[in-house]
């Protein structure tokens, strides 16, 4: 297991998710509430093709033809290789869009980069208990 976290997309903040390929081979996401946006939407097995493009500007011009945004509602489980397809979740217009994420890892003891944990926890260094 390489972590477990809940995700809050909140339309006060107009709250979305760039772009991105996730660092763990794969994750489990559980939607727990959806809202008005917020959609997941992925780019199939793209990390090959994107690794061949050098703008993003070309990147952009194949997401139309190549993107879909699978039907989530609260409930809804599923297993995702983001390692390997480029995803990102829309901007959530009204409510709260509310998941808990599953990712998981190859080797005991990887760890989660300086930059994905200050972007997704606010923190490098793990939380310490006041006395």
């Amino acid at each position: 297991m390489g972590g477990v976290y809940y995700n809050i997309y909140d339309c006060s903040f107009k709250d979305a998710l760039g772009w991105h390929f996730d660092r763990s081979a794969f994750s489990m996401n559980l939607i727990l509430q959806t809202a008005d946006g917020g959609e997941f939407q992925y780019w199939p097995n793209s990390r090959e093709a994107v690794s061949h493009m050098t703008t993003w500007d070309e990147v952009e011009s194949r997401l139309d033809v190549n993107v879909e945004t699978p039907d989530l509602f609260p409930g809804s489980l599923y297993l995702f290789a983001g390692n390997r397809s480029l995803h990102q979740v829309t901007e959530v217009t009204s409510g709260r869009r509310i998941n808990a994420i599953f990712t998981y890892v190859e080797n005991e003891g990887d760890r989660l980069n300086e930059y994905t944990l200050r972007k997704f926890f606010g923190r490098t260094e793990p939380r310490r208990q006041s006395t």
